[in-house]
């Protein structure tokens, strides 16, 4: 008997924002990837502080694949590898108008995390997975 095919992904863990000095904070984070939305991760950035809000960045899965052996992305968005005397890691940088913020991530913590995606909707079938009216009624609603 298969197991059948799970519909989503969701990884708690800890990125490091490193800050402008070079000191290094770690931030609660939550990785998300799911079918219905199947060329998308979403990340959730927790707070400490009760009075303000999680952020949520969403960009293109395939952006956060190529990051782990180059340089990808531009803009908002942009992702590489990065070694260290501590070890392999992978730099997220995140731009807006409210400021940017660059983590790094262990390397196996996003390389296990696609491999989990690729379980869900595998690499190149995306478009089995797309659902257009949907998709339309989401943006016409928001």
């Amino acid at each position: 008997m298969t197991r059948p095919r799970p519909l989503f992904v969701e990884v708690e863990t800890n990125f490091r924002l490193i800050a402008s000095n070079g000191t290094a904070y770690p931030v609660s984070v939550n990785l998300h990837y799911d079918m219905k939305d199947p060329y998308a991760i979403h990340i959730l950035f927790r707070t400490d502080n009760p009075d303000e809000e999680s952020v949520i960045w969403t960009f293109a899965r395939e952006i956060l694949a190529s990051g782990v052996d180059g340089h990808a992305g531009i803009g908002d968005v942009q992702v590489w590898p990065w070694a260290s005397p501590r070890g392999n890691f992978v730099m997220l940088a995140l731009s807006s108008n409210d400021g940017n913020a660059q983590y790094e991530v262990p390397r196996r913590v996003v390389t296990n995390f696609l491999r989990a995606t690729y379980m869900v909707v595998p690499l190149g079938r995306e478009t089995d997975h797309l659902n257009v009216d949907d998709m339309i009624r989401r943006l016409l609603s928001d």
